[in-house]
């Protein structure tokens, strides 16, 4: 489970604003305001409020960096400063960064249309569409996605997930109202592997984790997953209050806005290795579905 506990701006900034005034010590030797944010922090993990790494830095210099939670409650497996989490829907800013590299190289303009660079989609939508408007969550768009299927390969993933998008409607016309998902972003996937003739995660590998230093980023099959025990696994809470294991147990549902709402998962889950030298996040082109291999 990733979840992100929310910084005290009032003692956090007390303690770094100011050049002269030094802040009041613990016995161990941390400043007032980090022991007590720690305290909070801990005090979430124990309630199964939070489950994840924090990290706090002043000046480049990271001052606290500790982790909460299990990263694999079955084998006792604890989360480390270096475990690695499932990003889900927080990644759909590559895809974004994805279209934006290929615009800088004068490979896709924002207002071409989707059929521009797609075909098979209904004409309202290949006509209408434009890429600014799927990056932007304007474009309406839908797949016709069943999220309890269950696929065995990324590339049943993907034909799948290309076959979903060309069966979606329109739910409003395009560049009128905003409505947050994840069509337009697998769109913009496809246009990404279709234009740099690369499959879209391994073009996410190479211009985006590479060229950032993301070493520890990358796509994981569900095989790999479970096999790796420095990648937690997410727990989703349920409508009596537990938590499953969501990679273990693949029919799980999440509850989200109301009990037994369905989360996707994927096959090319991205996970992450926290680092203050470098960024924290991996992408994929939409919330995880999960495959077995």
């Amino acid at each position: 489970m990733l979840a992100a506990a929310p910084l005290s701006a009032s003692g956090l900034v007390a303690a770094s604003s100011s050049a002269h005034a030094q802040p009041r010590r613990s016995p161990g030797g941390q400043s007032e305001p980090l022991r007590r944010y720690k305290e909070y922090v801990s005090e979430l993990a124990k309630k199964d409020q939070f489950s994840g790494v924090v990290m706090v830095a002043h000046r480049g210099r990271p001052v606290i960096a500790e982790a909460f939670g299990m990263a694999d409650k079955k084998r006792g497996i604890r989360n480390r400063v270096d475990t690695r989490f499932n990003l889900g829907s927080a990644s759909k800013p590559f895809s974004t960064l994805a279209i934006v590299q290929l615009a800088e190289q004068g490979k896709i303009e924002f207002y071409d249309k989707l059929g521009t660079y797609l075909q098979g989609f209904r004409p309202e939508v290949a006509e209408k569409v434009t890429v600014h408007q799927m990056l932007t969550h304007t474009s309406g768009m839908t797949m016709a996605w069943d999220p309890s299927r269950i696929t065995y390969s990324r590339e049943e993933l993907w034909e799948i997930v290309r076959k979903a998008l060309r069966e979606g409607e329109l739910q409003f016309t395009p560049g009128t109202q905003h409505a947050y998902g994840g069509a337009g972003l697998d769109a913009l996937g496809e246009i990404v592997a279709k234009i740099t003739g690369m499959s879209y995660w391994d073009y996410a590998h190479e211009h985006i984790f590479g060229a950032a230093g993301m070493t520890g980023s990358r796509y994981y099959t569900r095989t790999e997953w479970l096999a790796d025990p420095a990648i937690a696994h997410p727990y989703m809470l349920q409508a009596d209050g537990s938590r499953v294991d969501a990679l273990r147990d693949l029919k799980a549902s999440a509850v989200i806005g109301g009990p037994g709402t369905r989360r996707d998962r994927s096959s090319a889950c991205p996970a992450s290795v926290p680092s203050p030298a470098r960024p924290t996040s991996s992408g994929s082109p939409k919330p995880c579905r999960t495959t077995n291999s």
